[in-house]
């Protein structure tokens, strides 16, 4: 018996057909045709830019993990315009990491943070957004806001929380250097 028993005869013909029936399936096997692994579409999008405020936002509520993470943290220096992507599928940390340009490229001040939560709460708009922060230990880690009602709860998780960020989430980066230019 198969190790592939439990398949039926409907599954492997597909799987001949896509090769481009047997002259393609037998070109498979001899190595002459090679299968390459679609592209997906990018992993985040830009939905708008926006330029740096220095309001204050209102936090009502922080966690427990963001208090010890980042209580003493400066804030940073304030970039000119910040960028507000959508992420397109269901993603853990690395790989949005990765879609912005690495751990360095990623990561926004808490000034930046909190401009781009003053800027959401005077358009009235109140969907929750994410972000990378460095901790006063200068260790990466995610950051979200959420409108509580009167104000912005904003808590933190290390990368490695099995946390996994939902198609349509807001993150805030930084432009990549090369919109800079």
């Amino acid at each position: 018996m198969s190790k592939y028993g439990h398949r039926t005869h409907n599954w492997f013909e597909s799987i001949v057909n896509k090769l481009g029936g047997e002259e393609g399936a037998e070109a498979f096997l001899r190595d002459e045709l090679k299968l390459v692994k679609a592209e997906e579409d990018p992993l985040l999008s830009v939905v708008w830019t926006i330029q740096t405020m220095l309001t204050e936002p209102t936090v009502t509520c922080t966690s427990p993990q963001f208090k010890g993470w980042f209580h003493g943290v400066p804030d940073g220096e304030l970039s000119e315009e910040l960028t507000i992507r959508k992420l397109a599928r269901r993603s853990r940390n690395t790989p949005i990491i990765t879609a912005l340009g690495g751990e360095e490229a990623s990561a926004v001040t808490w000034a930046d943070f909190k401009s781009a939560l003053a800027e959401k709460e005077a358009e009235g708009d109140h969907t929750s957004i994410m972000a990378y922060m460095v901790d006063v230990n200068g260790v990466l880690r995610s950051v979200r806001a959420f409108w509580g009602g009167v104000g912005w709860d904003v808590r933190a998780c290390s990368l490695d929380s099995p946390e996994v960020w939902f198609a349509g989430r807001r993150v805030l980066s930084r432009p990549p250097a090369e919109a800079l230019a």
